[in-house]
């Protein structure tokens, strides 16, 4: 699996629209801090043929460390 971070998104964007890095990695925040914001205030974000996020309360559990095998 390979992994993508937010920054080579931005360029990536960037390239396609024919805009700056600097211009585009505002809009992506804006949007990002936007779904935040909505989160916080308790509603849903549906984004059509991407994903949907809401905020859910759960009870707290114990972890435990993988590589010892202890709590």
């Amino acid at each position: 699996m390979k992994i993508i971070y937010k920054d080579q998104i931005i360029r990536e964007v960037a390239m396609k629209l024919d805009q700056s890095t600097s211009r585009t990695g505002t809009a992506i925040n804006t949007f990002l801090n936007l779904v935040r914001e909505k989160l916080a205030e308790g509603s849903q974000v549906v984004l059509i043929r991407f994903g949907s996020f809401e905020v859910k309360d759960r009870k707290g559990r114990i972890g435990r460390d993988p590589h010892s095998h202890q709590p």
